[in-house]
């Protein structure tokens, strides 16, 4: 069996989208499969069976935002910073900020000072309680 014929034969198409719905395994929320040996996203292999080579450390970037499309078309090599930015443009990224405040970098990290100084100071003054 090629790779095209088990994506196919563990997919349905939705009519609606064009998407090809894994309807096995997952892992993480996207699909999964046993191939080569190994079990790997379905999503990348799919891009595989385009022709499309990936390194390990590239995604497999959704165009439809459909995490269980394994349709080579609507899929696209990317870098991870790329996915994450793809995401933030489509609305996709959880916010886990409660604030609106600006961000400033910190050590590296992107942190809320406002709100950093405010827990600083309640954690000293509790200290001193």
């Amino acid at each position: 069996m090629t790779l095209t014929e088990m994506l196919e034969a563990n997919s349905i198409p939705e009519p609606n989208s064009g998407c090809l719905l894994w309807l096995r395994g997952c892992a993480n929320g996207y699909p999964v499969a046993w191939w080569g040996g190994r079990q790997q996203y379905a999503h990348r292999l799919a891009l595989t069976a385009k022709g499309v080579d990936l390194d390990d450390d590239d995604d497999a970037c959704h165009r439809c935002d459909v995490s269980f499309c394994v349709n080579g078309d609507h899929l696209f090599p990317g870098t991870r910073s790329i996915n994450m930015l793809d995401a933030g443009a489509k609305g996709r990224l959880v916010r886990r900020r409660s604030c609106d405040h600006p961000l400033t970098y910190v050590n590296g990290r992107r942190r809320c000072l406002i709100c950093k100084r405010a827990k600083d100071r309640l954690r000293y003054e509790a200290s001193r309680a």
